[in-house]
């Protein structure tokens, strides 16, 4: 079993490669885990073998669905169940971590210690260190411009159009479509949303709120 395989080196990639292209028959399993957007986002060395060991039939991927709200609650009972009777709390913890189980347990954490010292609610949604310090990390990969139009997508709101950051970012229409399509395709920053009546101007929203929340605050 080989856990966080998204922070692994190029020597391991390769002997996955190795025991997974083996001749010879083996009484073997490989179990490893790794975060699929910071694979994509990054452009780990595990993320071309992924599709090719897939593409031979030669491994086989798991993508885990984020936890519902019902399954929020049962995580929030089981870790503190005078907590779990604020339904409103729940909601919220499950809106802003968009049910990713690394996000949740996050911000239970900081929750918890937050209710201990007497905080207001809100200050204990407030987005833990250990995260921001991931989000850093992620936004540390972005190039210059691409911060800069995702910092005023942020303040635009966790929705936006691509002619209002335009406007807020300076820059060409164009030029924002390409990169929030970028973005988007890298399955951490952003994701397209349903367009209404103006389907001429793309619309695009955060896909973490949490990501969204530490680009506005910085």
């Amino acid at each position: 079993v080989t856990e966080d395989l998204h922070w692994s080196d190029r020597a391991t990639i390769q002997l996955i490669d190795y025991v997974a292209r083996r001749r010879a028959s083996a009484r073997l399993m490989w179990l490893a885990s790794f975060r699929l957007a910071e694979v994509v986002a990054l452009d780990h060395p595990l993320n071309p073998l992924r599709h090719e060991l897939r593409l031979h039939a030669l491994c086989e991927e798991i993508v885990l669905d984020p936890f519902s709200e019902a399954e929020v609650a049962d995580y929030v009972t089981e870790r503190s169940p005078s907590m779990a009777g604020d339904e409103s709390f729940v909601r919220a913890l499950h809106g802003r971590t968009d049910g990713v189980p690394l996000f949740i347990a996050s911000v239970m954490t900081e929750a918890m210690t937050r209710t201990d010292s007497k905080e207001p609610i809100g200050e204990a949604l407030a987005v833990p260190e250990n995260l921001a310090a991931l989000i850093d990390h992620y936004i540390a990969q972005l190039g210059g411009e691409q911060r800069a139009m995702l910092a005023a997508a942020a303040v635009c709101g966790a929705e936006f159009r691509v002619g209002t950051d335009a406007l807020a970012h300076e820059r060409e229409t164009a030029w924002v479509d390409q990169t929030c399509e970028e973005l988007a395709r890298t399955q951490l920053w952003l994701k397209p949303t349903e367009q209404g009546g103006d389907a001429s101007e793309p619309t695009y929203s955060f896909r973490h709120a949490l990501f969204r929340q530490v680009l506005y605050e910085r």
